[in-house]
């Protein structure tokens, strides 16, 4: 889709101050086919979001689980070490009493880098909110829907209600994209002095 145009706000009429508390223009058909659009848009990200949660969060623990398996070992190669000094493989554990920490700590800084567990957390968070505004829609869409008689008005509110939701879904997917533009902008590189 193309939400981040502004897609999901440009549809909705926006009601003029001549108005009263209940707006005759706004078509329930409309309003319902508008909210089916706005909630599959929703359930869409959400779904996403869900997924890049699952991905992101087993990447952080995979990562991090790799990094003790590594300390865990180096902490026997020196055991071992200590316990066959001068024995043939007392050169080769050393060598893992050396190289499984250095392993680990590059691993950990890795891991530490790609902030996994800070986009997992981000995307749970962003798709919990998307939720919390589709099942929003679904009432007002029953409402809509129980209050459809031939001839009847849409309440403002209810018209008001789409527009603020239509506008924070846009706001929230907007700075989700800005913040991966940050992430994967350019960033200057500094060596320690």
């Amino acid at each position: 889709g193309s939400w981040w145009r502004g897609g999901a706000r440009a549809p909705l009429p926006l009601p003029s101050s001549a108005q009263t508390s209940r707006v005759s223009l706004c078509n329930r058909d409309y309003l319902r086919s508008y909210i089916a659009y706005l909630t599959t848009l929703l359930q869409e990200q959400a779904a996403y979001h869900d997924t890049r949660h699952e991905r992101e969060n087993s990447l952080h623990h995979r990562i991090h689980l790799l990094t003790g398996v590594f300390f865990v070992l180096a902490a026997i190669c020196t055991l071992g070490h200590v316990l066959s000094h001068g024995s043939e493989f007392a050169l080769y554990l050393a060598y893992g009493t050396i190289g499984l920490p250095v392993f680990a700590a590059g691993l950990h800084a890795i891991n530490g880098h790609l902030e996994a567990a800070r986009h997992a957390s981000a995307s749970l968070n962003m798709s919990r909110a998307l939720k919390r505004m589709t099942t929003e829609l679904d009432a007002i869409g029953h409402t809509l829907a129980a209050g459809a008689q031939e001839g009847s008005t849409v309440e403002w509110a209810q018209v008001a209600r789409i527009q603020r939701i239509a506008g924070q879904a846009t706001d929230a997917m907007m700075a989700d994209v800005s913040a991966w533009y940050r992430l994967v902008a350019a960033q200057p590189v500094t060596v320690p002095s």
